[in-house]
């Protein structure tokens, strides 16, 4: 074999070698996606119980329910094929439609440079009578020390924007925005979902961009993965891989969801669940199955679409009426995790 037939081939193997890397790199965020989908798509047998369900208006347009719920895990978890926890989920559900009420992302008020823009979500809840209700909202990271890596969003620059880089997602209030997505990495989706309101006052989960304030937005607020969308008239469990490391996190966690009752009115629904890291709770496929396949039945309602909002200890929901005022358990010893934005019902004066 001459020298010559030795270099091509080489040339040739090495391009193909190049060629074949790139194609994997450029397929793994949807083989990734497709497997979460799977995942998310076993059968986990699910058993719920109604401990509480009360209305939170005079009108009943804002509804607290609060179950027990115990699963079986599918039988690929192999050695696991046994029974979950038993888990306790609270539900804030609330029609948009109401005039009584609205929804309204909050800024987290602190703005020391040790810990700059957190605040618990009582504390947000607490310094704004009108706050019905409330849940966690997106990711966030405090870098005091410059060391430290975000691992959720791992192309992030410090500072950045007006809220000191502390929020990993979108954050618009009322036309002031606070926080952009984080740039996603070369391996995930380019875009992280969020709950935006357009300028016709209409609530959706949408798909944007890192680093963009979008147009037409009044108010808006990015967490992730997205969980469920409606696709051709069908609502579906459609878990994308956006980068976000907590998405296999077992523990307590939340979500956003966007229903529609019997007369067609638009409702969101917070959802948690109660639980401790790697000991209990559910991730965000075991939560887009759960609220999937039982959701729908328990509220009597469609659902839209439904994203995933930070988890661990920052899982919280806040019912103003209640003692005590947060309901979820994300901890042994029930404390509220400072956080940087929430997402409340908020009643009309």
């Amino acid at each position: 074999m001459n020298r010559f037939f030795i270099n091509k081939f080489s040339t040739s193997s090495l391009t193909l070698v190049v060629l074949f890397f790139f194609i994997i790199i450029a397929t793994r965020q949807t083989l990734t996606s497709s497997l979460l989908t799977l995942y998310a798509n076993q059968n986990f047998h699910w058993q719920s119980t109604i401990l509480k369900s009360i209305s939170l208006t005079k009108s009943g347009s804002v509804h607290w329910l609060q179950l027990v719920v115990q699963g079986k895990f599918p039988k690929f978890y192999l050695a696991l094929h046994k029974n979950t926890n038993v888990l306790k989920i609270n539900i804030i559900d609330a029609n948009l439609n109401a005039k009584d009420i609205y929804l309204t992302p909050v800024l987290a008020k602190t703005t020391s440079s040790e810990t700059p823009y957190s605040e618990t979500l009582q504390d947000m809840g607490q310094n704004n009578p009108n706050l019905l209700a409330g849940i966690n909202g997106g990711y966030f990271f405090i870098n005091s020390s410059k060391k430290q890596h975000d691992q959720n969003c791992l192309g992030k620059h410090f500072p950045e924007l007006t809220s000191q880089g502390v929020g990993d997602g979108l954050l618009i209030i009322n036309n002031n925005a606070y926080a952009t997505n984080c740039e996603t990495n070369f391996f995930s989706e380019k875009y992280r979902t969020s709950i935006v309101q357009n300028t016709n006052q209409q609530w959706q989960i949408a798909n944007i961009a890192p680093n963009t304030i979008p147009t037409g937005m009044v108010n808006g607020l990015g967490a992730g993965p997205g969980l469920i969308n409606t696709i051709n008239n069908k609502p579906q469990i459609a878990i994308h891989w956006e980068g976000i490391f907590s998405t296999f996190e077992f523990s307590a966690n939340s979500a956003v969801i966007l229903t529609l009752d019997s007369q067609h009115h638009t409702h969101v629904i917070f959802f948690t669940v109660d639980g401790s890291d790697k000991l209990a709770g559910m991730n965000a496929m075991e939560m887009a199955n759960y609220i999937y396949t039982i959701l729908p039945k328990t509220l009597h309602e469609q659902i839209i679409s439904a994203m995933s909002m930070d988890q661990g200890h920052s899982t919280t929901m806040y019912v103003k009426n209640s003692n005590p005022q947060i309901v979820s358990n994300a901890a042994k010893d029930r404390s509220a995790r400072d956080i940087f934005d929430g997402l409340f019902i908020a009643a009309r004066a």
